[in-house]
C-alpha cells in the first residue's frame, strides 16, 4: 500500500514527464518553420507554455510555503524546483522560436537585396568584358 506522502511525489514525477515530452516535441518543430505564420504560431505556443509555467511554479511554491508536514513541504519544494526548471524550458523555447523568426526574416532580406543588386552585376560585369 502507497503512503499519503509517496502519492503527490509520483504526481510530480508524472506531470514532469508529461511536460518534459510536450516541451521535447516543441522544441523538435522549432528549427523546421516554413512560413511567418507558423513562427508567430510557435511563439505564441512558447509563451502561452512559459506563462503556464511561471503560474504554475508561483502556485507550487505558495504551497510548499503553506505546508506544515516536513513530508508535504518537501514534496511541494520538489515540485516548484520542477515547475522552475519547466519554466525555464519554456523561455528556451521561447528564444529558439524568436531565433528561427529572425533567421527567416534575414534569409528573406537576402533574398530581396540580391534581386536588387542584381541589375548592378550586370552591368559591372557588362563594362569588364
Amino acid at each position: 500500500m502507497m503512503s499519503r506522502a509517496a502519492v503527490p511525489v509520483l504526481t510530480l514525477l508524472f506531470a514532469c514527464l508529461a511536460t518534459s515530452q510536450i516541451l521535447t516535441s516543441a522544441h523538435a518543430q522549432v528549427a523546421s518553420f516554413q512560413s511567418a505564420g507558423e513562427a508567430r504560431a510557435a511563439l505564441r505556443q512558447a509563451r502561452d507554455a512559459l506563462g503556464e509555467a511561471r503560474a504554475r511554479a508561483e502556485r507550487l511554491e505558495a504551497e510548499a510555503r503553506r505546508a506544515t508536514a516536513v513530508v508535504d513541504r518537501t514534496a511541494n519544494a520538489v515540485a516548484a524546483v520542477a515547475a522552475r526548471i519547466q519554466q525555464s524550458e519554456a523561455e528556451i523555447q521561447l528564444a529558439q522560436a524568436r531565433v528561427s523568426d529572425i533567421d527567416r526574416q534575414r534569409g528573406a532580406l537576402r533574398m530581396a537585396m540580391a534581386a536588387r543588386q542584381e541589375p548592378v552585376v550586370r552591368l559591372t560585369a557588362a563594362l569588364q568584358m
